[in-house]
């Protein structure tokens, strides 16, 4: 089981079933275009990982006026009365930030970095 790094663009397109078995596989395939490197990864097990990454930093926090949650480093907060009410909010934020993101934030140096929060099933409907 090897890793599979094309470096011309046509290259991908004959071999494209090759790419997509090792990306099933969990091996690493590549796609070289125009100077930039692209990966091919199976969603489902990408998904989990990001899941894994993102877990540990949602905080869900309790103060006299109710619950607070957010996601530690990054603009996302919800608040409520309740902790699921703060979570829910939480989430609309995501997905308002999602929506944000793909349409200008993913240029900003500061915002570019949170692509693997916009990637996550979480933020759709």
């Amino acid at each position: 089981m090897s890793a599979i790094k094309l470096t011309k663009f046509t290259d991908a397109r004959t071999r494209l079933k090759e790419l997509l078995d090792a990306a099933n596989d969990g091996r690493a395939a590549t796609v070289e275009r125009q100077g930039r490197s692209t990966a091919l990864v199976d969603q489902d097990r990408f998904l989990r990982f990001l899941r894994t990454l993102n877990a540990g930093r949602v905080q869900l926090v309790a103060d006299e006026d109710g619950w607070l949650a957010y996601v530690t480093d990054t603009p996302l907060a919800g608040e409520g009365n309740t902790a699921t009410q703060a979570t829910d909010d939480l989430i609309e934020s995501l997905r308002e930030y999602t929506t944000d993101w793909v349409e200008r934030l993913r240029h900003a140096p500061n915002h570019d970095s949170n692509w693997g929060l916009v990637a996550t099933p979480t933020n759709t409907g």
